[in-house]
């Protein structure tokens, strides 16, 4: 789904940041051990020894380089086997012009909003609510992903709210009459609301954290005034990628951050706008139960799999329950759980790319990315100059990239060359124990 283009290796560019080797050749035999000399020329001896020397550094150099996949970072999209049922065949036939990775997630948070919910599977904790983020470049179809599912389920005001909200309390007198209904708040760009998340003793990240279960509870606002807030809410919105961790920072480690699901443009992707020309579909989804074999089936894939997240495989099942509904399956059961497995497993591996950054001052902040984006290289080597580039470090200035750098290797967690280029990457855990071992003796 959606257009690709070729993107062409960043080796040759690492290459052309290498040192010049310079216009010297190596010296003729002759100059340096003439025939009528019983020793060689001392001076041009060590010269030609040192020349020697910085062109294999320098090939060392190039070589560490080459080493490295041409897209060692490069951005799969989400897999077509997440698409699930008469869903999935919409996002397939009427989204084509996205990613999987946009379309997808875009069509069942539409669909969260519009799926039947009674009060008895409320009473056994069965949700359908969802908060989505598509991370992307600008201009890379976000906000057409988004317009075309809302398009096509028909989903219109008042369970449709496109506004931007200035604050927590704000927010929730909007949601003044909705009496328990679900509503679909999406700001399109998702970081004024997450800007807003940041400001200090903002309650915005604690509201939404309790929205995300609950659909009815109060909040206490300025001057002892209170509201009540009731309703189901879903999010979904955009993000520009070179943000992410700016925006998901510490206000939102606390558990929104894993509230939300995400969708990350695949390297390559190329989006060319076009109108909404689909015919919107007709509907009509059931209430859904959910079988207790599926939580079995929950816990099977987390022994299977400890690094899956419990509120991904939550997630995933929201997912399916919405699916269900969609094809008028009254019940969700286990062996349903194909696609959203595969969904699961793509929402854990974005995680590790798309992760909260933690950092309290701007040296953390910039040493989080700094380890991010080698972790992400395996141990590879890469240029500094390309790493910066690619993290956005200058945004935080020249000096503060520096500190963090010489931070992290002070403490054996990057290796850094000398020389030209500059070349830095992640110390492993083996090399790690390694190094302290050698310490502690």
């Amino acid at each position: 789904m959606g257009a690709f283009t070729g993107k062409s290796s960043n080796n040759t560019a690492q290459l052309s940041e290498l040192a010049p080797m310079g216009n010297s050749q190596p010296q003729d035999m002759e100059s340096i051990w003439p025939k009528d000399s019983a020793k060689a020329d001392p001076e041009r001896l060590l010269k030609e020894t040192e020349q020697i020397m910085g062109i294999r550094a320098h090939f060392d150099a190039a070589k560490r380089v080459l080493s490295a996949p041409a897209d060692a970072t490069a951005v799969a999209d989400m897999p077509e086997a997440v698409l699930d049922g008469r869903l999935g065949e919409i996002c397939f036939r009427c989204m084509k012009r996205f990613p999987v990775a946009y379309a997808w997630p875009a069509l069942v948070t539409v669909a969260s909003a519009l799926t039947p919910r009674s009060a008895e599977n409320m009473t056994k904790g069965v949700r359908f609510n969802l908060y989505t983020a598509l991370v992307g470049p600008c201009h890379s179809g976000k906000s057409q992903a988004i317009s075309a599912a809302q398009n096509l389920l028909d989903i219109e005001p008042p369970t449709l709210m496109e506004l931007m909200a200035g604050s927590a309390e704000g927010l929730i007198r909007k949601f003044n009459d909705a009496a328990g209904n679900p509503r679909l708040f999406s700001p399109d760009e998702l970081g004024h609301l997450l800007e807003k998340a940041q400001i200090q003793h903002a309650s915005f990240a604690y509201v939404l954290n309790a929205a995300f279960y609950r659909d009815q509870f109060e909040v206490l606002m300025a001057r002892g005034a209170a509201a009540t807030f009731h309703a189901s809410l879903s999010i979904l919105g955009g993000l520009v990628d070179e943000k992410f961790q700016d925006l998901f920072s510490t206000a939102t480690i606390g558990g929104l951050h894993d509230r939300f699901i995400f969708g990350q443009c695949p390297t390559g992707f190329s989006y060319e706008y076009e109108p909404f020309q689909s015919v919107r579909e007709p509907m009509n989804p059931v209430e859904v139960s959910i079988d207790p074999e599926v939580w079995a089936r929950k816990a099977d894939w987390r022994s299977g799999d400890p690094e899956l997240e419990p509120r991904i495989c939550e997630l995933a099942i929201r997912v399916a329950a919405i699916c269900a509904s969609y094809d008028g399956r009254a019940v969700l059961t286990a062996e349903a759980l194909g696609p959203a497995r595969a969904f699961a497993d793509y929402q854990k591996r974005i995680r590790r790319l798309l992760k909260p950054n933690a950092g309290e001052c701007l040296e953390g902040k910039v040493a989080l990315k700094i380890l991010d984006y080698l972790d992400r290289q395996g141990g590879r080597f890469v240029s500094r100059r390309t790493m910066l580039r690619d993290i956005n470090a200058n945004r935080f200035g020249p000096s503060v990239a520096d500190r963090a750098l010489d931070v992290l290797h002070a403490n054996g967690e990057i290796e850094i060359t000398k020389g030209r280029p500059v070349l830095v990457r992640r110390c492993l855990d083996d090399e790690l124990e390694l190094l302290n071992g050698q310490q502690a003796s």
